[in-house]
């Protein structure tokens, strides 16, 4: 078998998606033209974009669970058509699941957005003991998905919620112009976003505050007023003199 990192995906117009072999044999030639394509699958309307997940399993520092998924040692492959999402195993052509979503015209972009849970920087951030670095192996898988009707929808895309048959939608937001590509920064922090007029929106996603900061912060509002309060302008009024004098 091909190791996927030697595979190659289209899609096209004509409904079709093919998974192509670019490797070489083991003598070293490449491989005819012929044998290069390994699989056709059928997504059912024009395939619009395509998205490869890679295997949750090396990832982030990623470590074996007891409830580990069946997929997580597979890529997956995302392929958009209409407005429909369709997942596939592209090393089988083997159809895992058709998500319907809530677009009102065709798909035309999709992008792959993994982010740390919402609620605390240490679940994210955890120390190797052997290491003593920090790795991000508890980073959540999302879709995020564009369209001709102007909206960016970002759907949960674990590996348990495709073995349920389900994308839980999470958020969304509403832009004035027809979608035309998505992209997001290596860390993450920066979703930049492609229209067919030509202009580009780049929207910046909010730095989690743990709560040692937020009690920082709080005290540093107490001690320093803002300029220009009521607050500011009464800082003092109730401070005892320390003059031995009064």
């Amino acid at each position: 078998g091909s190791s996927w990192s030697q595979l190659v995906v289209s899609g096209s117009y004509d409904h079709t998606i093919r998974v192509w072999d670019i490797g070489f044999n083991q003598e070293g030639d490449e491989i005819r033209t012929e044998d290069r394509c390994l699989s056709v699958m059928n997504h059912g309307d024009p395939v619009q974009a395509l998205l490869v997940l890679p295997p949750v399993a090396g990832s982030y520092g990623y470590q074996p669970k007891k409830n580990a998924s069946k997929y997580d040692n597979l890529p997956l492959l995302v392929s958009a058509g209409g407005t429909v999402l369709k997942i596939w195993n592209p090393l089988t052509g083997t159809c895992l699941g058709t998500f319907p979503t809530k677009h009102a015209k065709t798909i035309t972009a999709l992008c792959l957005l993994d982010l740390p849970p919402e609620d605390t920087e240490e679940d994210y951030q955890l120390t190797d003991a052997q290491s003593g670095k920090r790795s991000l192996h508890h980073r959540k898988r999302h879709i995020l998905t564009g369209g001709l009707d102007g909206l960016v929808r970002i759907h949960s895309a674990t590996n348990q919620d495709i073995i349920s048959g389900s994308l839980p939608f999470l958020h969304g937001t509403q832009l004035s112009e027809p979608i035309s590509s998505l992209s997001v920064s290596q860390d993450m922090s920066r979703i930049a976003i492609g229209t067919t007029t030509g202009i580009v929106i780049v929207h910046q996603r909010r730095r989690l505050v743990t709560e040692e900061q937020r009690q920082q912060q709080q005290t540093k509002h107490k001690i320093e007023p803002r300029h220009g309060t009521y607050a500011y302008f009464m800082r003092g009024a109730h401070e005892k003199s320390h003059d031995p004098d009064d």
